[in-house]
């Protein structure tokens, strides 16, 4: 099978070995062996259309796989066989829209997933399938139109690609992390703001003042990293064209001002290291 453009990476644990699965641009979603085999893929079956989110998540001690697709299909699949598990449509509705995050998550013992399109996220139970929870429409867009005028009333930038009726509104990453022995959401949107979320309780982790008074990427969030420096949990942001920046986690404030990595390519990936002097 002749390799097609990288829409999405996750990283996971297949038999003990680190991995890497990608979504791809022709439906495939592909699995990398970062032991054993660095330069060969295992292919999981396509779908008709761009896998543009992948997630991975352990069921019951079995690894697998969830991906999102670009007519708004969610799959579940067996990372170590590559057999089809479960498939669902984000809507209930039957309407075909673009997957653009999914993320899973434990909680209560739980394996969960959401899977999120602009304004509208939705959780299910991996094991059953069961739909748990889904917010979309007006109290996102209500919320967003506040937060947007507070921060035009304070000077603020609002975001130069945020859509004017509905600044802020659009949710285009997100990642689930560890917060004080809680998991918390991480949001990124169109306007480039970052937001921090209480999973079990849907509140925001930096409060009111602190969301309306951050400055934000400057520009439409297409990565997000959370990981240590120096002693404190980070996020790290990266946007179109070519912008990164870095955050505190538990308070909000700037860690690495965002600067202009590679203008104007998107940023579509970020990820933190520790660079050692060479002895």
């Amino acid at each position: 099978m002749a390799l097609s453009k990288v829409c999405s990476v996750a990283l996971g644990i297949d038999d003990d070995h680190s991995v890497v699965v990608t979504g791809c641009w022709d439906g495939s979603v592909r699995v990398i062996d970062l032991i054993d085999s660095p330069g060969e893929s295992t292919f999981i079956p396509a779908a008709p259309l761009p896998a543009g989110a992948v997630a991975v998540a352990d069921l019951r001690g079995r690894p697998v796989v969830v991906s999102g697709y670009a007519d708004g299909t969610l799959r579940l699949t067996d990372l170590a066989e590559g057999t089809l598990i479960r498939q669902w449509p984000m809507f209930d509705s039957g309407s075909s829209t673009w997957v653009s995050s999914v993320v899973t998550v434990e909680l209560d013992d739980r394996a969960l997933v959401a899977a999120i399109h602009h304004d509208c996220a939705q959780v299910w139970d991996l094991a059953d399938g069961a739909l748990v929870g889904k917010w979309r429409g007006d109290r996102a867009s209500l919320v967003a139109g506040h937060v947007a005028a507070e921060r035009r009333r304070r000077g603020l930038p609002i975001g130069a690609l945020s859509q004017p009726e509905r600044p802020g509104a659009e949710v285009t990453k997100v990642t689930v992390t560890g917060l004080d022995g809680r998991p918390v959401v991480v949001s990124g949107h169109q306007d480039g703001t970052v937001y921090v979320w209480d999973l079990a309780s849907g509140q925001s982790v930096w409060g009111r003042e602190t969301d309306i008074g951050q400055r934000g990427l400057g520009a439409y969030v297409d990565a997000l990293a959370v990981s240590q420096l120096r002693g404190r949990q980070v996020i790290v942001v990266g946007g179109s064209p070519g912008v990164i920046g870095a955050w505190d986690l538990a308070d909000g404030t700037l860690v690495v001002e965002p600067f202009v990595s590679h203008e104007p390519d998107a940023v579509r990936g970020v990820a933190i290291a520790e660079l050692r002097d060479a002895q």
